[in-house]
């Protein structure tokens, strides 16, 4: 029987191979990760392990042999190029393709990178990973001069703790106060005023536009013309959902992959028959059962389960999870395909489309 594939190695897959066992599961299970550790926590990234207050092993999900003793393979510092639905496989860089019974997408998101003018230099670092912070640690020593560029919860964390060890800290925020997008103005006043009383130079409303230096950074530049003096500088302006792996499989992604209330992906295959419907549409299914209906609405989904004969989308129609929609189809049984007209609405067929019952 070919395993369950989770794709990717972060918090996410680690607490699902995890709750796959503790609840019997006895599936075959290998985890495909693009990082050299296992399943390990990233909050604590910034704080606890930047400080050097943690070590590797407080920061993994569970300890190492603990996949090994529940039959979980976990396959790290490899890459998952492509998945093949039909096939229901994965290919990865080096080729080797592996089968699926079922597949979890648990691929997260990445930093967002900036390409302004110097942002290849030396000693210009991101934090996400175990070996992004790594590499950071070997960077910082006391009296360095550190700029960060964003006012979010990554850079106010790593402002802290490299204020405890010694450094001159900066931080570059371009809206008009820190941690505007996630906190209201009184919270974000507390931590402005906390961050300055430990020393750290806070200064909002300011856009940078480049980075000087040769091979390393040596300034941060903005907006105003101010030129910030800068040993390391540590950029955290967001982050992009990973999403091309599935976008390229054919699934929906709506900055994050699209899925319905049972995390089912809008598209995908796996253990239920789901198909996009857009508004003004009309479906047809005939002699199938438990449909997996899913309508796409104005960038949002809405979906619902029947055993269903005919369907019409309206414009502006909710069709709300759970919800009945459509007759009970007469015969069930004995089903091998389901057929799919899709029309718009003057009733002009489209090419069939067959799904394989599952």
């Amino acid at each position: 029987m070919p395993p369950v594939i989770v794709v990717g190695a972060g918090h996410a897959a680690g607490q699902l191979v995890a709750g796959l066992r503790q609840n019997g599961s006895t599936e075959p299970v290998h985890v495909f990760g693009d990082e050299h550790a296992p399943p390990y926590q990233r909050p604590p990234l910034s704080k606890q392990y930047l400080s050097g207050e943690w070590g590797l092993d407080k920061l993994l999900l569970r300890p190492v042999n603990f996949y090994a003793q529940k039959d979980i393979h976990l396959h790290t510092d490899v890459h998952v190029a492509a998945i093949d639905r039909a096939a229901r496989t994965i290919r990865l860089d080096s080729g080797e393709t592996h089968a699926y019974s079922h597949l979890v997408l648990a691929t997260g998101s990445r930093v967002r990178r900036l390409t302004i003018p110097g942002s290849d230099l030396g000693n210009v670092f991101y934090l996400r990973t175990l070996a992004d912070v790594d590499g950071i640690r070997g960077a910082f020593a006391p009296g360095k001069r550190l700029v960060i560029v964003g006012g979010g919860y990554i850079g106010l964390e790593t402002a802290a703790v490299a204020r405890k060890l010694g450094l001159e800290v900066a931080v570059l925020e371009m809206e008009s106060r820190i941690q505007q997008r996630v906190t209201p103005p009184a919270m974000s006043a507390f931590y402005d005023a906390l961050h300055r009383e430990h020393g750290v130079d806070i200064r909002v409303s300011t856009r940078v536009t480049a980075f000087s230096g040769t091979g390393t950074v040596d300034g941060v530049v903005c907006g105003d013309g101010a030129v910030l003096p800068a040993d390391i500088v540590i950029v955290g302006v967001g982050v992009l959902p990973n999403t091309e792996l599935a976008a390229a499989a054919g699934l929906a992604v709506d900055n994050g992959i699209v899925v319905d209330s049972k995390g089912i992906s809008i598209g995908c295959d796996i253990g239920t028959t789901v198909k996009s419907v857009f508004e003004g549409e009309v479906i047809l299914v005939n002699n199938y059962d438990d449909v997996h209906l899913v309508v796409i609405k104005h960038g949002r989904y809405f979906t619902g389960y029947s055993n269903i004969n005919s369907v019409t989308v309206s414009k502006g129609q909710n069709v709300k999870v759970g919800q009945a929609i459509g007759k009970a189809a007469a015969n069930l049984d004995g089903v091998g395909a389901v057929e799919f007209q899709i029309s718009n609405e003057n009733s002009e067929l489209n090419p069939e489309a067959w799904l394989k019952r599952r």
